[in-house]
């Protein structure tokens, strides 16, 4: 069966090892663009089988990534309806979701009209959340006094990396 736009797909164990994607053998994808030589760009969702396409649910889809050949996939299913609705939904909300931790957040980048100031990630450990606050994303230590270098981690301020 020849693969196209809409269908899922589950990436081939063995054959996904070979490719800098390769952590995500075994997952589930949806296939979302086809190249002019034949690779897909694909919706990467969540480890298991059968996952349920939830919207507005940040653990769904874990990555999108491209260049995957039609050999490194194996056919799930072709309900277009319920996977393209699922990709077009997801394509138009990218933004609703945190850049930093992937969480829900339809307010991201607005102002709170009580507060004045910009909406919060609801996500308590969101690494953008915790470096706004002062605190360090990678120990959660509080921002050093007089230095860029966390103390406990070695997290730098300055490059955040």
């Amino acid at each position: 069966m020849r693969l196209t736009i809409g269908m899922r797909c589950r990436f081939k164990s063995m054959k996904a090892k070979e490719h800098s994607w390769g952590e995500y053998a075994d997952h589930e994808a949806l296939l979302i663009k086809r190249t002019s030589g034949g690779d897909f760009s694909v919706m990467v969702l969540r480890e298991g089988k059968n996952i349920e396409l939830k919207k507005e649910d940040s653990k769904t889809v874990v990555n999108q990534v491209a260049w995957v050949d039609e050999d490194d996939l194996d056919f799930v299913n072709a309900n277009f309806d319920t996977n393209l609705d699922f990709i077009d939904w997801y394509q138009e909300n990218e933004e609703d979701f945190c850049g930093d931790c992937g969480e829900w957040f339809p307010n991201n980048g607005g102002i709170n009209p009580v507060t004045g100031e910009d909406y919060l990630c609801p996500n308590e450990d969101c690494p953008g959340r915790l470096f706004d606050s002062g605190i360090c994303p990678c120990c959660k230590a509080p921002e050093p006094i007089g230095s860029d270098i966390c103390p406990k981690c070695d997290f730098d301020w300055k490059l955040q990396c």
